[in-house]
Order: C-alpha cells, then structure tokens, then sequence
C-alpha cells in the first residue's frame, strides 16, 4: 500500500487521496495488541559469549586499560553478555470494513477511503490487512495494493443507510476462518450512521 502511494503523488485523478492517506499515516494508529511484546527486551541473560555488541560488554572488561581492552575486544577475548530470545510475535489481521452506503456518498468517502489507505499503510511485518466494503448484505474485498482495485473502490454505490448486515457477514467470515490469526474488526463510517 505505501507502494501505492508513492506511486499515486503524480497521478492527476488520486493525488488528493494519496497525499490524504499519508497526511493521517502519522496520526490514524490503533492500539497494539495486549499480546505483542514490550519494546525493552525482557529476560535475563542466557549466555556469556566472546562475540557481540559493545553495550553489551561485561562491566569487567571495562576495568582494562584502554589498550588492553581494545587488543582483547579484536582478539575476540572479550566477554559480551548474550540476552534471552524474546517469545516470537504472533501473527494478527486487521479487517477494514470501509461503508460505501448512501450517506457516505460524495467527501465523506474520499475521506474514508483515505483513512482504509493509511490502516492498511501503517500495519507492521507481523500484522496481515485486509479492506473491505459495503455491498448490500455483504463485505467484498477491495484491493487497495493496485491503482485499478483503488478505483474500482471509489466507484462502487451502495443504497443502503447503514452497514449492519454487511458488518455482521465479515464477523461471521472471520469466525469461519478458524485456523487464521485472531483479527481487528474496524468500521470505517461517519457519525450519522454510528449513531
């Protein structure tokens, strides 16, 4: 998605939208998962090795001179500290559900649009993101990796106020979906329709 979006600065039809999205990239962010790490290393220490960074010297070796300690760290004498391997991040999904109903018709959508494109930018390695939108009683995946699916995006019409039924079809797929990652459920809408 961030592909996209550099390569749509130029573009004389989605340049709005592009320069948008990466506008409310550094200020649209949800909150981490109670299960993904600290950003400290946590754990203590699991080994002494004679290979590693220097800030992680044995406070021993700094007891050398300054000669000696250089000749000991390219000898590879020294003693680095070797810290635990932190419990591996597991995978995550975020599902975009963007409405496409009547209300949301004109601005209101360039707007949601622009906020779907900086969710889906902002995502890490370990979090896999998937957009949707409105079509009646359900949720259709749109492609928000190509100029085409973007697009096709803006140009489907939905006539319903609301996206109850449309929502309550991507919960269900993601309950299907049993052997996938846990997932973020985030509607997209403006506040007429959420309330």
């Amino acid at each position: 998605v961030r592909d996209l979006l550099r390569e749509l600065e130029c573009d004389e039809e989605l340049a709005g939208i592009s320069k948008l999205a990466r506008l409310l990239l550094a200020s649209v962010e949800l909150p981490r998962a109670v299960s993904d790490p600290d950003e400290f290393a946590q754990g203590g220490v699991s080994d002494i090795a004679n290979r590693g960074e220097l800030d992680r010297l044995l406070l021993s070796e700094l007891a050398h001179d300054d000669l000696t300690l250089a000749v000991r760290v390219a000898m590879r004498e020294a003693l680095y500290l070797r810290r635990e391997v932190p419990p591996r991040t597991p995978p995550r999904r975020r599902m975009l559900l963007v409405d496409l109903g009547v209300r949301m018709w004109g601005l209101p959508r360039v707007f949601a649009t622009s906020i779907a494109l900086a969710l889906a930018a902002g995502g890490d390695q370990h979090l896999d993101v998937e957009t949707f939108r409105t079509a009646g009683s359900l949720a259709t995946a749109s492609d928000f990796t190509t100029k085409a699916g973007l697009i096709e995006h803006l140009a489907a019409l939905d006539h319903r106020v609301q996206p109850a039924r449309a929502l309550a079809a991507l919960v269900e797929e993601a309950r299907r979906d049993v052997g996938a990652p846990p997932a973020d459920l985030v509607l997209i809408t403006c506040d007429e329709v959420l309330a």
